[in-house]
């Protein structure tokens, strides 16, 4: 539609402003994004904003968007890093709660990988993560690229999220392929 290609458009421009030149996988990277994007999503990563350094308490301010209830939520949450501070941030927006964190946990993050798109100090990084729903042991991925990896990790980790959302609400019984035989 025309507003997927303009929303692609928009993120290619911002790419463009912030690196000198552009590289065929830069692009194919930022198509796969919008490809993934392009599922119904509850949560919307609107803001990430860090702190971070030698002598100071990583934390991270996040802003989500709920589709569901057409609202702007922010919260602002410490860690042992830029990235867990904004994860545990996303946990709390979502209503998880994770491994190292208080409560039950019921998200499991089993990988997580940056690596570079391109080479350069304007790279673009792709961040990839694997969470585990320990209430019913699926996995489920999220990816992302953006040339801030902090940026790129928490939509990412947004992305995983969303999923193992839509499979909890999702109440189809599910048959592992080699189990069904044809007949019902």
């Amino acid at each position: 539609s025309d507003a997927d290609l303009n929303k692609a458009f928009v993120r290619f421009k911002e790419l463009a402003d912030k690196k000198k030149e552009i590289s065929v996988m830069d692009l194919e990277s930022l198509v796969n994004d919008e490809i993934q994007d392009m599922t119904s999503n509850r949560f919307a990563l609107v803001n990430v904003q860090v702190l971070c350094g030698a002598r100071c308490v990583p934390s991270a301010t996040i802003t989500l968007y709920d589709e569901k209830e057409k609202i702007e939520r922010t919260d602002a949450s410490i860690g042992t890093g830029p990235v867990d501070a904004a994860f545990q941030a996303v946990n709390r927006l979502m209503g998880f709660t994770a491994f190292g964190q208080s409560g039950a946990a019921d998200v499991k993050l089993l990988e997580y990988s940056v690596s570079s798109v391109t080479a350069g100090i304007d790279a673009l990084g792709e961040v990839t993560v694997r969470l585990q729903d320990t209430n019913s042991g699926r996995v489920f991925f999220g990816r992302a690229a953006d040339t801030d990896i902090v940026v790129a990790s928490t939509h990412a980790y947004v992305n995983a999220l969303n999923r193992m959302l839509i499979q909890r609400t999702d109440l189809t019984p599910r048959l592992h392929p080699q189990l069904f035989s044809g007949s019902v």
